[in-house]
């Protein structure tokens, strides 16, 4: 453990200090498809075959080859995808919107115990956590899987459920 440990640090090291010996010691960005164009010796050299890279195109949310400009299998292992304009999706930029910014929802029930302490940070007590639920029809915890609470004001509650067979 302590050889690797060493090897791992050395290359990170040599990773850092030297950029001519990255594309040695990581790897190097290779374009797998552009333009309608599949690079079969960039798929070899990646040792990723076609089904492979059609499944992480799905995952990534194109069902088509076509909708896709440029796809690049990144140092890291992973593959980016360069959508056509016209079919990336729309975000609220392209239509002059800007809209309301996220909040950052704090977890104050899971999987039936109340969190105490997320509570208290808030503000908030459990007979003010126990009112609000009630409000919602809920009067007990235990089947409540997870309950949040976002600063604008909603306690989002999801109850625990069976699973479903199909």
């Amino acid at each position: 453990m302590i050889v690797y440990a060493l090897i791992t640090l050395i290359v990170s090291i040599l990773n850092t200090k030297f950029v001519k010996l990255r594309p040695f010691l990581s790897g190097k960005t290779l374009i797998l498809y552009d333009d309608g164009t599949l690079f079969k010796e960039n798929f070899k050299k990646a040792k990723i075959d076609l089904n492979e890279f059609l499944v992480q195109c799905r995952t990534n949310g194109f069902f088509n080859l076509s909708d896709i400009k440029t796809a690049l299998l990144e140092e890291n292992g992973k593959i980016s995808f360069l959508p056509y304009s016209d079919k990336r999706p729309a975000n609220p930029s392209d239509f002059n919107i800007k809209p309301k910014e996220e909040e950052i929802l704090t977890n104050l029930i899971l999987d039936g115990k109340i969190m105490q302490e997320n509570l208290q940070e808030l503000g908030f007590d459990e007979a003010w956590l126990l009112k609000k639920l009630k409000k919602q029809g809920i009067t007990k915890t235990n089947n409540i899987f997870l309950a949040t609470y976002c600063s604008d004001g909603n306690l989002s509650v999801y109850l625990s459920g069976n699973v479903q067979n199909n």
